[in-house]
């Protein structure tokens, strides 16, 4: 399917066929997230309960907007604005099947413009352990010490489970006993902000956040590929195909077979895991090749050779298609500008054309526009 706007390495990887576009900078709209419905199969109530852990922030605040479907259109390279909207809102309570698309928020009956979503995606808690320990070799704290298990925490969790995975329900497997949310992430926890509380990361080294699980989901877990969702009932959610990622994994139940770690700690697994997968996804904010703006320069400096493949990629055909429009418009202009009556002092008249409201707002159009002028 084809979209009015240039998919992002993020959205084509993990197949996206539905997209979440906030207003924070109405009409121009940046990518808050989306999903793949082929294998999400969502109902809309459970998409805004997805969306409402993600962030709290609106349901905290009782800002209950409600998506509509959107249509854009190009308003600089890589960047899109609201063209119109179309079809109902779509109700929070509503038990029908979250249809593919691309949405925008709404809330009465106007374009919501809080934040919805985020621009950038959040790392697994694998990627967040490299990351602490690169951080420790530079400063000297390593953060990741907080996830050594204490001996007492890791033989009451031997005698509690007796080498049953909590995941699989089985014990044939070899197993490994692991913290459900890892205690060097405290401080990133969504549901701590208080970056001041002292003693936080013991809090988390507790008997409550620490499970039996097979070997072989071991890494599937700490990559956030599935996890549970306790508000559901204790359902295991996969946001990858499992079994291709990892041959080797058992099969998943559709609920977790006994629940016993905390809600809390499940939770915030479940609440990362969401961010990891769902949000981020702008194109604009990810790193081009080709460049853009060199794209741009060749063609005003008439260097462009266009049998260079990187003139067939999305990024070089949107960049001409920019440069094109520029130039019609201000031809366009010049014309109008030409018409005018006797007594028009063409020294008042500016003859570009900028899609830009502010002066400090630069965009790939007004390199474009320097080409013509006189």
């Amino acid at each position: 399917m084809s979209y009015p706007f240039l998919l992002s390495q993020r959205s084509i990887s993990q197949q996206r066929d539905m997209f979440l576009f906030c207003f924070e900078e109405y009409p121009i709209v940046l990518m808050g997230g989306g999903w793949n419905l082929k294998h999400h199969h969502m109902t809309i109530k459970t998409f805004y309960r997805w969306l409402d852990i993600i962030d709290d922030h609106h349901r905290d605040r009782n800002i209950n907007f409600q998506l509509q479907k959107i249509n854009l259109k190009r308003f600089d390279v890589l960047r899109y604005i609201v063209d119109s909207s179309e079809g109902p809102l779509l109700p929070r309570d509503s038990e029908e099947l979250l249809e593919p698309g691309v949405y925008g928020p709404f809330l009465d009956g106007q374009p919501y413009r809080g934040q919805v979503g985020d621009r950038y995606c959040l790392d697994t808690l694998r990627t967040f352990e490299r990351g602490a320990g690169c951080l420790g070799e530079d400063t000297g704290v390593d953060l990741n010490h907080h996830n050594k298990m204490p001996q007492a925490i890791i033989d009451a969790v031997t005698q509690r489970d007796s080498g049953v995975c909590c995941v699989t329900g089985r014990a044939d497997l070899p197993a490994s006993i692991i913290w459900v949310f890892p205690p060097s992430m405290a401080y990133e926890s969504y549901q701590v902000r208080d970056g001041s509380k002292q003693g936080l990361h013991e809090v988390y080294r507790c008997l409550e956040n620490a499970i039996t699980l097979c070997d072989a989901l071991v890494e599937p877990y700490m990559e956030n590929m599935f996890s549970i969702d306790m508000e559901d009932s204790g359902r295991i959610i996969t946001f990858v195909d499992l079994c291709m990622k990892i041959p080797s994994a058992p099969s998943l139940p559709s609920h977790l077979p006994h629940h016993s770690a905390s809600h809390m700690f499940w939770q915030l697994h479940f609440k990362l895991t969401l961010g990891v997968h769902f949000l981020g996804g702008d194109i604009e904010f990810e790193e081009h090749n080709p460049n853009p703006q060199e794209l741009m320069d060749e063609l005003v400096e008439e260097e462009a050779n266009f049998q260079d493949s990187k003139w067939q990629s999305g990024v070089g055909a949107e960049v001409l298609a920019e440069f094109l429009d520029q130039r019609m418009c201000i031809g366009q202009n010049r014309t109008r500008f030409n018409d005018q009556p006797d007594g028009v002092d063409m020294n008042d008249v500016d003859l570009t054309s900028s899609n830009s409201d502010s002066e400090d707002d630069v965009s790939y159009s007004e390199v474009g526009e320097s080409l013509y002028e006189e």
